[in-house]
């Protein structure tokens, strides 16, 4: 997909949800390198929207929004699960950490299965940048920690994206430069 084309059509998550499922390898190295020298990429991976839309039907609120939950293979040789989430909003949201604990602990409570976490933000707050839910009680000790991207800090990395192949990267440099004024 061209730079153009891109940039005509990047004004939803609906795009991101598309670069995901063509992309995920590319996307992962791109944005999370660690995780994705841990993933066994030759065993493949699998979408798991219905999953997923199981466990989002059922929370309790307000709507809530989740972009891809994903079965993979560790290079270990252990199933797991990852759930990837493009928050696209342009402002801070109170609740979100706890939201992001919500999905992971319904995934892991009707699925058994252990789940990592991984967040783009694409807003302009450079000071919000949630990354954990924790809470204390009585000696209980919860904590949810996740990891994260934020699309603002590549603003000063254009000119190298420019000169990459990878649609990420370029879907990055297209993200920014639409949303800016």
């Amino acid at each position: 997909m061209a730079k153009k084309q891109l940039a005509e059509t990047f004004d939803n998550d609906s795009v991101w949800k598309e670069l995901l499922e063509k992309y995920l390898k590319e996307f992962m190295e791109y944005f999370f390198p660690y995780a994705h020298s841990q993933i066994d990429w030759e065993k493949g991976y699998t979408f798991l929207d219905k999953e997923l839309q199981k466990v989002v039907r059922t929370a309790v609120g307000k709507r809530r929004y989740v972009d891809k939950l994903v079965k993979i293979w560790l290079k270990s040789g252990e199933e797991t699960w990852v759930l990837l989430h493009i928050e696209i909003q342009n402002q801070w949201e109170e609740d979100f950490s706890e939201r992001i604990y919500i999905y992971q602990y319904r995934i892991f409570d009707r699925y058994k299965k252990k789940v990592a976490t991984f967040v783009i933000f694409t807003d302009e707050n450079p000071n919000w940048r949630p990354d954990k839910f924790e809470y204390n009680l009585l000696g209980t000790q919860q904590l949810c920690k996740y990891k994260t991207v934020k699309l603002l800090d590549y603003k000063n990395s254009w000119k190298e994206l420019e000169e990459n192949n990878n649609i990420v990267q370029v879907a990055t440099i297209v993200e920014k430069k639409e949303s800016s004024p």
